[in-house]
Parts: structure tokens; C-alpha cells; sequence
């Protein structure tokens, strides 16, 4: 028996139940067991009961509790879930209103008729599952069809959290963005830090998920601004667009108009499947799934955008979650976004890429621009000026360069890609505002490219330069890392990471950038290439030396997924010293090992580095090898002599940690590849041993049930997205207490800060 396994009761009918506990139908009696509960009674020995008692019942207390929540069902425990289907007969209340209120349920004892379907939908209420009257065959296989693919079903996110400050304070929100499979429905929750500051409130301040009803900031949704740029022209995305038919749909039992589809895509459900004369795909509420696009806060406006496979980046306030505009960018496949209304619906990318806005004050005119990228939705990236959100307007999309691949003809621009890594916007030398973007994935020219747009004060284009690292074929640049040298706040040097292993180094001390020099090639001890595709930080140490901190690994396609055939490959983490010369081989840097390992005072697995010890000064910086399967897919933060970054662990088998997969939360020395000096990085001072029983410090703290996101530093916590999703009693994160680095110390001299500090 897993620890994870899930646990599911299907029941269906076609007439009432007919033997209560008191006639002898069932031993022992669970009594009244929903009293208090949210949909409870004050009736005992129910349907209903049996249904909570099972699903609030931990059914293994032996085991830990590593059950998978979703966003219908939060608990950890091992417990059933309740589905019911009534075939042909609906009892006195309608399940497609709302519930009675606690205490107002039939007495299903006392009414032995209709009252006993209605404690059939009262026991898939108590038993987080779901329930549906089937009047005839069609809606029997639909709704168990319905029911498995829920139980099929699982919350996840894929994207990086993002935070409103980089104080640990009760005032900083967490914005954590999920989805739904099956349904493929989205969800963004912001959530406070709890009251002890000891890691991610479980009640959030709002949930986007919860916003959409009734009474709800966003109950009129549909009717919000829908900005695009579909067929090349930036306008209103109504079906007054010129080829809007593209979104229409013939011939077929979901036949849809080109008006009612483009209505259905900006949110309106009237002919959803369950309404009158509806045939389109029913949606329990109009966000689009959220996978691996990640959250981006702009102070200025307190507002926090975000991308979504419903084909729209989202504009949002950050108060009360109210959507304040949409944007559709001319990119996209629209044949393929003319289809999410489609009930056979297959999951499509759409808007699954990253973005940043600039603040007003780096912008230097009163502005924020916005820069984003599709990801897996298409090719290129758009900008468009959210200076004030809640008024936005066609003059708002300033450009938009995204594309699909074309399947004939000339391509336009064949060493564009997919671009997975994170799109920056800074402040450079000479006057210029540059918008960098890495090339990504399966461009054309398989290049390894980064561009750099020149940005007007106004937003527009006044120049693109295409800096290509390395013009050879299957390669792709996926991140990039920044630093100021002098501390005036403009960018002197960028570097970028590619698919081939290596580090790239561009100078923008100029009025233009220089061409790119090779830093390092990291490969293994085989001499294997190994992937970058998370970001890098730049730290300096107290001499002056300028170290580059960065992980290798991917996790994009199938070929990456460890399974039987499939070797993976030795994945490390590296600190590298920039001389402005290339570093010719590993033998080069001081290899360093993971010798500790234990548990963290709340059980969690834990492992130290080797103890502190200084680089040798014959070496050009340092690497550890990971165990196999572990990697790095996201970019490492510094603080101090601190580098944090998250390591994931795919899903490798059949136990509980490979069902989902798993990973660590590391901190290291940056200029060293050991645990620090003195203490520990962690405030958990619980000690750990090696082999020999030699005492060591925690540097990593493992995270179970998910792959870790990108760690969030704030001043007192390291913070990630568990890889679960956010739910109604979790916030999807994880945070572990973190020591401040206090006096003079060594410096981080790159950024990635979400606000102003």
C-alpha cells in the first residue's frame, strides 16, 4: 500500500436506497458524522455520513499522510472520495443549484422517496467528489465518463512563484499560479505570509477560482477589455475582427458561430454543455490553464500578469484578483484556439511563456512596459504599455513579433525559437532600455541566439540585435543572467546558457553590445555536453572575483522523462570564475561533493555540503556532481555568499516520490562549493553525519510530492512552488527559515527582483 494511493467510491442507482443502519444495512453505525461540517445535518446514520466518515477517516493511520490534494478535494490523508450517478431519477433539490445550507438537507430517514437521491448528492458533496442526475444512455456514459476523467484528474503548476516584496513581512503576498488536467482549468491565488512569518499563509487573500460567481470582482468577465493583434492590426478581439471566421466551426454536433465562439473565448458560459441548448465545452469557470508561464508583480499599479492556455495574458489586480484587461497576441495558432470550445478538446500551449515590466523609475518616462513570450504557444515575443492597466486600449499593444512556423515560404526570423527562459528588461549604458530575450527551442538555424531590443522611450523598437553565440545547428540560448559592476544600475555584462552546455559572456559596457565570448562548456566526466536551461546569478567576492553560479539538466521533452531505455544523464551545479577567457575544462575547477545527509527538524530529508574550506587558488572556480536522475531546471538566486537554487527529481517509478516526482532547496557557497563559514545557510541548525559519522550542516532540504519551482528569497525565508498547485487549504509552497547575511560581506552584483527594495 503507497502512502499516495487515492481512494474513490462510485455509486449509481436507479431508485432509492432502502435499507437505513437501524434495519441492520450496515456495522458499525458512523452516526452523525458531518455535524459541523460544511454541508452537514443533524441527521445520523446517512448516506451522507457514511461518505464523510470515509473521507475525513485517515483509512492508514500507519502511513504518512502523501495523498495529492486537489482543488475539489484538499486532503493528505488516505480517504475515500464519493461519486454518485442517479440513473433517471432527480430527488427534491436541483444539483445544479446551489447546496442547502447546513442543517436544511431532507431527512433521508424519515423521507424514504425523493429525499434519498438528494443524500446520493448530499454524500458526493461530503465526499468531495461529484454527482449527476442521467435521464437517459447518453448522460448515464457521459457522466461516468465525467467521473473518471475527474478522478484522472490532478492540480499542478509548472511556474515559478512571485512575490509583491522581498521582505519576509505580513504585508508580502505570494502569487502562486496552477491548473487543473482533464479540465485544463487555471488558478492564481495570493496568499500572505502566515502569521508566525514562518512560511505561505493556507487562506489566501483571494483565489482567482473564487472570483467568477455571483457577486464575484470578476461575475463580469466576459465584458472586460480583450485586447489583440490577430491578423497583424492591434483592435478589440470581438467578432467584428476582420477573418473572425476562422473561430467558427460547422458540420459538427458543437457547431458554433464565429460571434459565439469569440464570446465563449472572452468567458462567456451561456452555451456551455448543461446549459439550454448548450454544446460547447463546460468550463466550471473562465480561466484558462496556468502551467508554466509565472507570475510577474509590478508595484506601480500593484498589479500581477500572467499567461494562460486560454490564449490570453491577463492583467490583474492584486487587491481582490479582479481582471482588469486580456491580451491575445497575433502569434498564436487561432485554428487550434478556435477549438478550446470544442468538447473533445485536446490540451494545446497557447500563452505559456514568461514576461517582465520594467518599473517606472528604470523606464525614465513614466512607464511600464511589458515584454512577454508564448513559450510552447508559439515563436517570438510582444510588448505592450501597462502603465495604466485598468484603462487599456488598441494604442496600449505597442508591437508584437510573435509568430507560428510557418509551413511553407519564407520563415521570419529562423533563429527565433520557442523561448522557454525569462524575458528581462533593464537599464543599459549609454541611454538604452534593452528588452533581452534568449532564442530558445527548435528555432530554424538550431542557433544559440541573444536578442536584444533597443527600447524607445515610448516602448517601440528603435533597434534588434541578434547576438548569435553559436550558429551550429540543435543548439538553443534558454537563459540568461545579468550583472552591474559598478553599482550604477545598468547592466555592463550578460550571460546566457544554452542547450550545448555553454556559458556565454556579452559586454554592454558600451553604447552597443559586443560580440560573445565562450566562458565555459560544461560537460561530464564522460565529456558529455550537459544542458543549460535554467538561469545564472553573478555574485564578487571580498577579492574582487566575479563568480557565475548556475545548474545543467533539462526538462522539456519526452526524451527527458527517466523510464525504462532512457539513461539519464550526470547533471551538475557549477560556480565558475570570469577571467573574460574561456575556461578549456572541467579539470580546471575544484570538484566538490554532497558527503552529509539526515533529516530537518520536521522530518523532511536533508544533505550538507562539504565543510568550508577555501578554493584553491590554482582552480577557476568548482562543480558538484548530482545523484542521477536529479537536475537543474531554474535559475539560482545569490544573497550574501549564499546561492540558492531548487534541484528537481522526475518521476523515476511506481513509490509515492516518483508518482510526482521530488527534489531539494540548496544553498551553497557561492565562491567556495561548500556549506559557509561558519553555520549554516538554513536556520535549521539540526546537524547531520557522513559516512563516517563526521558532523556536517544542512545545505539542502528535500521537498516531496512535487518538483520544486525557482527559489523565492525573501529576507528571511526561501520560498518555492511545491509543483502541486495552489488548493482551497494550500498554498502549493514550501518554505524553509534562512539566514540573513549580516556585516560586510561578498556581494550579489546581479538581479532578479520582482519590486524595487
Amino acid at each position: 500500500m503507497l502512502s499516495c494511493r487515492q481512494n474513490y467510491a462510485l455509486l449509481t442507482t436507479d431508485g432509492y436506497w432502502n435499507q437505513a443502519d437501524s434495519a441492520g444495512g450496515y456495522s458499525p453505525a458512523v452516526g452523525n458524522s458531518d455535524l459541523g461540517s460544511k454541508h452537514g445535518d443533524a441527521v445520523a446514520d446517512t448516506l451522507a455520513d457514511v461518505a464523510y466518515e470515509f473521507w475525513k477517516k485517515d483509512l492508514r493511520a500507519d502511513l504518512g499522510d502523501n495523498v495529492r490534494p486537489t482543488g475539489a478535494d484538499p486532503a493528505t490523508w488516505q480517504h475515500m472520495v464519493t461519486f454518485g450517478i442517479s440513473i433517471g431519477l432527480q430527488g427534491t433539490l436541483d444539483p445544479n443549484q446551489e447546496p442547502p445550507a447546513a442543517g436544511r438537507w431532507p431527512n433521508p430517514i424519515t423521507n424514504s422517496g425523493a429525499a434519498r437521491i438528494d443524500d446520493l448528492w448530499h454524500a458526493s458533496l461530503n465526499g468531495h467528489g461529484s454527482f449527476v442526475v442521467a435521464t437517459d444512455t447518453d448522460k448515464f456514459a457521459a457522466a461516468l465518463t465525467a467521473a473518471l476523467s475527474a478522478i484522472d484528474s490532478r492540480s499542478a503548476s509548472g511556474s515559478n512563484i512571485a512575490s509583491s516584496s522581498t521582505k519576509t513581512e505580513s504585508s508580502t503576498l505570494t502569487f502562486v499560479a496552477g491548473f487543473t488536467s482533464v479540465s485544463w482549468i487555471g488558478d492564481l491565488i495570493a496568499s500572505p505570509f502566515n502569521a508566525a512569518l514562518t512560511g505561505v499563509s493556507d487562506t489566501p487573500l483571494w483565489a482567482l477560482s473564487k472570483t467568477f460567481g455571483a457577486g464575484g470582482v470578476n461575475s463580469g468577465f466576459a465584458d472586460r477589455t480583450v485586447l489583440t493583434s490577430f491578423g497583424g492590426t492591434a483592435q478589440q478581439f470581438t467578432s467584428s475582427m476582420p477573418s473572425a471566421g476562422v473561430f467558427a466551426r460547422s458540420g459538427t454536433a458543437d457547431a458554433v458561430s464565429a460571434a459565439d465562439n469569440i464570446d465563449y473565448l472572452r468567458g462567456d458560459q451561456s452555451r456551455e454543455e448543461g446549459r439550454v441548448g448548450g454544446v460547447l465545452r463546460k468550463r466550471a469557470y473562465p480561466l484558462g490553464d496556468i502551467v508554466d508561464s509565472s507570475p510577474s508583480y509590478v508595484e506601480d499599479t500593484n498589479t500581477v500578469y500572467v499567461g494562460a492556455n486560454d490564449g490570453m495574458l491577463h492583467g490583474i489586480r492584486a487587491t481582490d484578483g479582479k481582471v482588469l484587461f486580456s491580451y491575445v497576441p497575433k502569434g498564436l495558432d487561432f485554428e487550434a484556439m478556435a477549438g478550446l470550445s470544442a468538447p473533445s478538446y485536446e490540451h494545446r500551449y497557447f500563452v505559456d511563456g514568461q514576461m517582465d515590466v520594467i518599473s517606472r523609475v528604470n523606464q525614465g518616462s513614466g512607464r511600464n512596459i511589458l515584454v512577454g513570450a508564448l513559450g510552447r504557444g508559439g515563436r517570438g515575443v510582444f510588448a505592450l504599455n501597462v502603465t495604466n492597466p485598468a484603462s487599456m486600449g488598441a494604442s496600449n499593444v505597442l508591437w508584437d513579433d510573435t509568430f507560428q512556423t510557418p509551413a511553407s515560404g519564407a520563415d521570419p526570423d529562423r533563429d527565433m525559437g520557442y523561448v522557454f527562459g525569462a524575458v528581462r528588461i533593464r537599464k543599459g549604458n549609454g541611454g538604452k532600455t534593452y528588452a533581452l530575450v534568449p532564442n530558445g527551442i527548435d528555432s530554424p538555424n538550431g542557433s544559440a541566439t541573444l536578442y536584444a531590443y533597443e527600447l524607445a522611450a515610448n516602448g517601440a523598437v528603435t533597434r534588434k540585435h541578434t547576438l548569435i553565440a553559436d550558429a551550429g545547428t540543435g543548439n538553443g540560448l534558454m537563459s540568461t543572467g545579468m550583472a552591474d559592476f559598478n553599482g550604477d544600475g545598468l547592466i555592463d555584462v550578460v550571460y546566457g546558457g544554452d542547450l550545448k552546455g555553454n556559458v556565454w559572456r556579452w559586454d554592454f559596457e558600451g553604447t552597443n553590445p559586443g560580440a560573445a565570448v565562450k566562458l565555459f562548456q560544461a560537460k561530464d566526466a564522460g565529456g558529455n555536453p550537459q544542458p543549460i536551461t535554467g538561469g545564472l546569478a553573478v555574485g564578487r567576492d571580498t577579492s574582487g572575483q566575479v563568480f557565475v553560479g548556475f545548474g545543467t539538466g533539462k526538462f522539456i521533452s519526452n526524451g527527458d522523462v527517466p523510464a525504462p531505455g532512457i539513461t539519464s544523464q550526470t547533471q551538475s551545479i557549477y560556480g565558475i570564475i570570469d577571467t573574460g577567457a574561456t575556461i578549456a575544462a572541467r579539470s580546471q575547477l575544484e570538484a566538490r561533493t554532497i558527503p552529509f545527509s539526515g533529516k530537518t527538524a520536521k522530518g523532511e530529508d536533508a544533505r550538507g555540503f562539504e565543510n568550508y574550506s577555501v578554493l584553491p587558488s590554482s582552480k577557476q572556480g568548482w562543480y558538484i556532481d548530482l545523484p542521477v536522475p536529479e537536475r537543474v531546471t531554474s535559475a539560482p538566486t545569490v544573497y550574501g555568499s549564499a546561492m540558492y537554487l531548487a534541484s528537481v527529481i522526475p518521476a523515476t517509478g511506481a513509490d509515492c516520490s516518483g508518482a510526482a516526482g521530488s527534489g531539494f532547496v540548496n544553498a551553497l557557497n557561492l565562491f567556495t562549493g561548500t556549506s559557509p563559514k561558519s553555520g549554516g545557510y538554513f536556520t535549521d541548525q539540526t546537524g547531520l553525519k557522513d559516512k563516517d559519522g563526521n558532523p556536517g550542516v544542512i545545505g539542502s532540504v528535500g521537498i516531496s510530492g512535487g518538483m520544486p519551482t525557482e527559489v523565492n528569497v525573501t529576507s528571511s525565508l526561501a520560498t518555492v512552488g511545491t509543483g502541486q498547485g495552489p488548493s482551497d487549504l494550500s498554498s502549493g509552497t514550501s518554505s524553509s527559515g534562512i539566514n540573513p547575511p549580516t556585516g560586510g560581506r561578498p556581494s550579489r552584483i546581479s538581479w532578479r527582483e520582482i519590486v524595487a527594495q
